[in-house]
């Protein structure tokens, strides 16, 4: 189905008598705008005696027509209407030669519609009100549509201009439901006026199988081969040869979800039919699709944001795009479910849609628990397509390795029979699986779903490898006979056997398992005893017996209620163990082959005392034993090569420790009672968490984090410039130190809070978080960022100067504006920042400052397009030794109307102080905000006012209203950003980036500002072609008259060469530096331009104008 066909739907509901006059008008000016139309009319459905109409999903909007004979069809109307609200479609009625009032006398549903949406024919002529129904329409449908949409559209695009002037591809990919095909339509709504022939192809795999794809090239693209290219139409209608006359023409070519890339493959050919400058799109859920199709550049689709999520979600189950305040906790519950999900939002909302606050909850919860068919469809068509290997994986990773590091899950899975590392690649190239750091995460959605495809597929139990429900698990427990014994049924013996994992949430659990049903799982690798509730007391009782469990390699039990691990349990296949919170008072190795042994995790066992199981596990690699405080001592591990990580943090009774493996990583000894490091320390440490050291006197060339919290004894350290890698550095609470001699150029955050330190080294560019609470005698900070700062806290640093505040203000808002010229555009409105200083008066006119919570701005005309967002001031008092501010937010509320007398509205919560901060704030201080986001985005909201409203509220962390005795908002100002103008472009280019440096050997007088051209498409490929384009587009620069001036002449001069620089930048053809570079060496002699020879010179020039 071809685009035209598909991009919106609409629906007509009539009576039957205008249905081929009118409607038949209306029809065929929706399709023109590329609408489908379906008409339904009540005579036709009487005529057949049935009710014809579908229940479609992709018909949001009905246009119901009301003419002179609407009273013989109340019923038909009355009952369609209803639907369609219920449905959450969007309804346009048409009074065609009525009364309105009359029709909604008879119809009393029609009231409740809003009044800006009826369109009737007394104040106009049919072609008009057709007009109006049209314009209407496609707003209704964009509006629906638009959510999200712009953004992304943005980001295609930047993909699509990377590459080079060929064939171009763009595969979009994600998983289902996330919004591929809206984007892919979206797109070809944009562009597909710029090609000679497009066409858009739905749901391709199962069109192929039809012809339908061959049909639809011929139907779209046969008609400009007979009229641009002159060809006769009996001599086209083989495929092959249309393809040999297509060979130099533009083509636009969508190929929408796209499962079987060998089908797609073979109809695509080696591209070599397609003319230079064609664009292929390939929407898929599987990445793989795109390597076999040869697409250049894949674009994922990620779920909508939070503001996005609820703003989808509010106007389908609420109808307004802010939910009230009572339905925000449960829109945030459906967003973090959902993540975004643009189908999985809308179905929920039409599902919750006209229930009751006080049941929407519960009735979410039964959707979590039974999840809707639409919603599974998607996901199971992917499960259908996944091999055993695959499947098996999959179930391991949602019951047992959600959240785990994908080498160790590895490890596990690989002595199962199965091929992990194969079979998650596959898992994430279909959008079921993500890795992210290492760790292995799924959608909650899609964990859920996936259970419930598995629970539904039982038909016997005798099938299932894997308990995770209560209810299955007390089935095994229901088999036996009252003496232990398994009952003779040849299907429950077959169970027991089969069982590889058994996942059990204790806190749903209220019986006691019998040991012999465990004992008969001889096949059991992974047994994981959880409580999902931390506050419930486990139900779940183990009788204290052996267990023979040879095969196991996962065993995580959380709260293990007994001493010591069972004399004869085997632990040969044993990869991890993970017992948190357990009750034993020793862990010694019960057999001397543990060299399958990698994990030990005993977090919070506070009554171990003795820890030896390591004498036999020389293969283990990590070792946590956080909070262990009967712990006295810790023996050596200079024999365990490959340990990384030992947690010895809270171990407070630990003294030292006597020797460290030599390939050690990371190191934690917070809390325990040791003083010093030792001197034969591992080079090779990463990360060391430290509190109560005296001294610290080593550098590590591969340090990344540094922790050395509330050090009261530290004075000094070593010059931290030697520190190469090192990203983070914490000194809160080192009370007495007083300098830091320099700061390494990779350092990412620093924590200082309540340190003497009087003045800091330059500050890196590479730092983005900074925290200097109560450094009371800090007065100067030397500023040498060049990248946006994040979050700068000088909470209670009263000695600061005014000077530097006011240097950090303006850095601050400077480098939003020159961001805008090295990268772009759009990747800078993902940017935001946050700082703190003490309240200071003469901060006050940088913004438009007001007392009270609330100010109004104008958006300087024409912005719409290049606003960058704000920066706000926020002028906050506090108590006098304000406590228990760690989630102190403030809350941005940001308003506008719109020129049809509605509103929008953004609300967003900026954290005061970063996490691990709890500070206690004395006086008023000054927040500095700034995220892009914050502003009527200019693709979502075209017909805005330019009159903005904020207001400011402080919020607890549950986002709560702060009440009048606590800290409030005083003031608060806002100052809009904008690009800069052309001349202070060009010079900020030269300036700031330093990539490119052009030098006029001539003398110039003055500057004369000019303004920027709009980018054009034309193809350059000389200084000649430069110059003519320059000529055009700026006649008023190289006109001469009698009067002008020498100098004028040499501005102009200056101007040519400037514009014929940048006019380089505007031309996909000339985005390589060596292209670049013959076309500028051509203009050098002729304009005497230099060009610095700079292999970084390309990337870091505003797309804009390349």
């Amino acid at each position: 189905m071809d685009f035209k066909k598909s991009s919106h739907s609409v629906n007509i509901i009539c009576s039957g008598t205008e249905r081929y006059s009118f409607v038949s008008h209306l029809s065929r000016a929706l399709g023109r705008r590329g609408i489908s139309v379906s008409v339904f009319a009540d005579a036709d459905v009487k005529k057949h005696e049935t009710d014809s109409f579908p229940d479609d999903q992709n018909h949001v909007v009905s246009v119901m027509v009301f003419s002179e004979t609407y009273k013989s069809s109340i019923p038909w109307f009355a009952t369609h209407l209803e639907g369609h609200k219920n449905k959450g479609y969007v309804v346009v009625p048409v009074f065609y030669g009525v009364d309105s009032s009359v029709v909604k006398s008879d119809l009393e549903c029609l009231t409740t519609l809003p009044e800006d949406g009826n369109l009737t024919r007394h104040q106009s002529s049919d072609s008009e009100l057709v007009k109006e129904i049209v314009r209407v329409v496609h707003g209704k449908l964009s509006y629906t549509e638009r959510i999200g949409t712009y953004s992304r559209l943005l980001e295609i695009e930047n993909l699509i201009c990377q590459q080079p002037w060929d064939v171009r591809s763009l595969g979009i990919w994600g998983m289902p439901g996330i919004g591929k095909t809206t984007l892919a339509k979206a797109v070809f709504d944009q562009i597909h006026s710029d090609y000679y022939a497009s066409c858009f192809i739905e749901k391709f795999d199962e069109g192929f199988s039809e012809g339908k794809p061959q049909r639809l090239l011929k139907e779209k693209i046969l008609n400009i081969v007979i009229t641009k290219l002159d060809v006769s139409s009996t001599y086209t209608t083989r495929l092959s040869l249309l393809r040999d006359k297509l060979r130099d023409t533009r083509i636009l070519l969508v190929l929408d979800d796209v499962r079987n890339p060998l089908v797609a493959e073979s109809f695509l050919g080696r591209l070599d039919w397609f003319g230079h400058g064609s664009l292929i799109i390939i929407t898929s859920r599987d990445k793989q699709v795109f390597a076999l199709c040869q697409v250049n550049q894949i674009y994922k689709v990620q779920g909508l944001n939070e503001q996005e999520a609820q703003q989808l979600f509010s106007q389908t189950a609420f109808g307004k795009d802010v939910p009230e305040q009572d339905d925000k906790e449960l829109s945030k519950k459906v967003f973090h479910y959902a993540n975004g999900n643009p189908l999985a939002l809308t179905i929920y909302g039409q599902k919750l849609k006209g229930k009751k606050s006080s049941t929407m909850e519960a009735a979410f919860l039964e959707l979590k628990r039974c999840p809707p068919e639409k919603i599974q469809d998607g996901i199971r068509s992917v499960y259908n397509t996944l091999g055993d290997n695959e499947k098996h994986i999959f179930l391991s990773i949602a019951c047992f390795f959600k959240g785990e590091n994908v080498d160790y899950v590895a490890e596990l899975l690989k002595g199962c029979g199965y091929f992990p590392r194969a079979g998650i690649d596959i898992l994430v190239d279909k959008c079921m699986l993500a890795i992210s750091e290492n760790i292995l995460q799924m959608n909650d959605l899609i964990q859920d779903i996936f259970r419930h495809i598995i629970t539904g597929d039982r038909i016997q139990m005798k099938k299932c490898t894997t308990l995770w429900q209560p209810s299955s698990i007390r089935y095994e427990e229901d088999e036996l006979k009252g003496d232990g014994q398994l009952r003779e049924t040849p299907e429950c013996l077959m169970v027991t056997k089969e069982i590889q994992g058994m996942s059990l949430d204790t806190s749903n659990v209220m019986f006691t398992v019998n040991s012999d049903a465990v004992k008969n799982m001889t096949s059991l690798r992974f047994l994981k005893i959880y409580n999902s509730h931390s506050k419930n007391a486990p139900g779940l009782k183990f009788p204290e017996e052996n267990f023979l469990l040879s095969k196991l390699r996962l065993l995580h039990w959380e709260n293990y209620p007994f001493k010591s691990l069972p004399e004869n349990f085997d632990l040969q296949e044993l990869v991890k163990l993970n017992m948190p919170k357990s009750k034993l008072t020793e862990l010694r190795a019960i057999t001397e082959n543990l060299q399958k042994l990698k994990m030990v995790d005993l977090r919070h066992s506070s009554e171990l005392v003795e820890f030896s199981i390591h004498e036999y596990a020389q293969n283990i690699e990590m070792i946590d034993l956080q909070g262990c405080k009967g712990l006295e001592s810790f023996p050596a591990m200079t024999k365990l090569q490959n340990l990384q990580v030992l947690n010895l943090s809270g171990c407070s009774n630990i003294k030292a420790v006597p020797g460290l493996p030599p390939n050690i990583k990371e190191l934690y000894l917070e809390g325990t009672s040791i003083e010093e490091l030792p001197k034969s320390f591992a080079a090779s440490i990463e990360h060391i968490d430290l509190e109560s050291a005296s001294s610290y006197n080593q550098g590590f060339r591969k340090l990344v984090r540094l922790i050395m919290k509330n050090c009261t004894r530290l004075r000094s350290l070593v010059d931290m410039c030697e520190l190469e890698s090192l990203q983070v550095l914490n000194l809160s609470g080192c009370s007495s130190i007083e300098e830091i001699k320099g700061l390494p150029k990779s350092i990412k955050e620093l924590y200082l809070a309540g340190t003497r330190i009087r003045e800091l080294p330059e500050l890196p560019e590479s730092l983005e978080v900074l925290n200097a609470h109560d450094c009371k005698l800090l007065k100067t900070v030397r500023l040498g960022f060049k990248q946006l700062p994040r979050h700068y806290t000088f909470s209670n640093c009263f000695s600061l100067s005014s000077e530097t505040t006011a240097e950090f203000l303006e850095k601050g808002v400077t480098r939003v504006i020159m961001s805008a010229t090295e990268e772009n555009q759009e990747h800078i409105k993902t940017r935001a920042f946050n700082m703190c200083f003490p309240a200071d008066k003469r901060h006050s006119t940088f913004f438009r400052w007001r007392e009270g919570p609330c100010v109004t701005v104008e958006r300087p005309p024409r912005t719409q397009k290049t606003l960058l967002g704000f920066a706000m001031s926020v002028l906050v008092s506090f108590p006098e030794k304000s406590h228990d501010l760690a989630d102190l937010g403030i809350m941005c509320t940001c308003t506008w109307g719109t020129k049809k007398g509605h509103f929008g509205k953004i609300e967003r919560v900026f954290k005061c102080w970063t996490p691990t901060e709890a500070p206690s704030v004395e006086k008023d201080h000054m927040f500095v905000l700034y995220d892009s986001e914050i502003h009527p985005d200019a693709g979502e909201q075209t017909d805005s006012d330019d009159e903005i409203k904020f207001e400011f509220h402080t919020v607890s962390g549950e986002n709560k209203l702060l009440g009048d005795t606590s800290c409030m908002v005083k003031g608060c100002g806002v100052k809009v950003i904008t690009p800069p103008e052309a001349d202070k472009l060009v010079s900020g280019i030269t300036r700031e980036s330093k990539a490119i440096n052009i030098i006029e050997e001539d003398t110039i007088v003055t500057d004369q500002e000019e303004t920027l051209p709009s980018p054009g498409e034309p193809e350059v490929t000389s200084a000649g072609d430069i110059e003519h384009e320059y000529l055009h587009q700026k006649p008023e620069a190289t006109s001469s008259s009698s009067s002008s001036s020498e100098s004028h002449k040499q501005v102009k001069s200056k101007g040519i060469a400037i514009w014929k620089w940048l006019a380089c930048f505007r031309h996909k053809k000339l985005k390589s530096r060596k292209r670049l570079t013959r076309v500028l060496q051509e203009s050098k002699e002729k304009d005497k331009i230099k060009l610095v020879d700079d292999e970084d010179q390309i990337k870091h020039v505003h797309p804009r104008h390349r």
